[in-house]
């Protein structure tokens, strides 16, 4: 949009004229739109998600905002004066700039996730479906998690993974985002914030399951990956390996899946 400059005069006294950092972030983006890039939609294709083709644009979007150090301030010039509104936080302020840029995603994918609710209760009265896609779901996060697990140079690409992980996990043990106190790139916040909606994603699809509790849905590591036959797969490719050894083997497979030591019993 183009401002005059009795306009641009008249929106910077009022900037300036907020207290508050959280009101100031809501007038910045209300009148000049705080994300700094276009970034992809949310994604219940993980594989998708995480391809090659959306990993070089959360690489290239990356360096974009690190090059730029003008990314959260807007400046407009006339002849005479110039104009500046920022909105870098200082450290007082990350956690509320962290949940901000957070909200604004999750809002941003409000009308996707109703629409993903319609599209369940289309197919709500087959468990089939359902389950299948959860299934889906299971299986492409214990590979996520596979591929994270056996990266030990923690590589841009692993590094993304995790972020969205985290978002998943503190889903999953929170029900809502855990803001983090220190500052964090737009880029970083965006793949929380995904991680956060697809925990609601297999919230929902559990929820779309006829006469299925939510808790007989398996989701931490050990559950996926007794639910997927892993378990029982080990036993049946070591037959003779007597009880100790097949422990051992199990554990050291599971430390190859997941990345955690875990004894036999935990697994069980």
């Amino acid at each position: 949009m183009n401002y005059t400059q009795p306009e641009i005069n008249e929106l910077f006294l009022k900037f300036y004229s907020v207290d508050k950092y959280e009101e100031r972030l809501k007038f910045y983006d209300n009148h000049f739109n705080i994300l700094p890039f276009t970034l992809p939609d949310f994604e219940t294709n993980l594989f998708t998600f995480f391809s090659e083709d959306y990993l070089q644009q959360f690489e290239n979007l990356l360096r974009i905002e690190r090059k730029n150090s003008e990314s959260l301030q807007k400046t407009f010039f006339f002849e005479r004066e110039h104009y500046t509104f920022s909105i870098k936080p200082g450290p007082a302020h990350y956690a509320t700039f962290n949940n901000y840029i957070i909200s604004r995603f999750l809002q941003a994918d409000t009308q996707l996730k109703q629409k993903i609710q319609q599209e369940l209760a289309l197919i709500g009265e087959s468990k089939t479906p359902v389950k299948t896609m959860l299934a889906s779901v299971n299986e492409m996060l214990v590979i996520l998690k596979r591929k994270v697990s056996c990266d030990n140079r923690r590589r841009l690409n692993t590094q993304f993974a995790l972020v969205f992980l985290k978002g998943l996990t503190d889903f999953s043990a929170h029900g809502m985002p855990v803001i983090a106190p220190k500052r964090k790139k737009i880029i970083e916040l965006y793949l929380y914030a995904q991680g956060i909606m697809y925990g609601e994603y297999i919230q929902l699809l559990k929820k779309n399951v006829p006469g299925q509790e939510e808790a007989n849905i398996p989701f931490d590591k050990i559950s996926l990956l007794k639910e997927l036959g892993v378990i029982e797969a080990i036993r049946r490719k070591y037959p003779f390996l007597n009880k100790a050894d097949m422990d051992k083997k199990i554990e050291e497979i599971i430390y190859l899946v997941t990345g955690e030591r875990m004894a036999i019993t935990a697994i069980r």
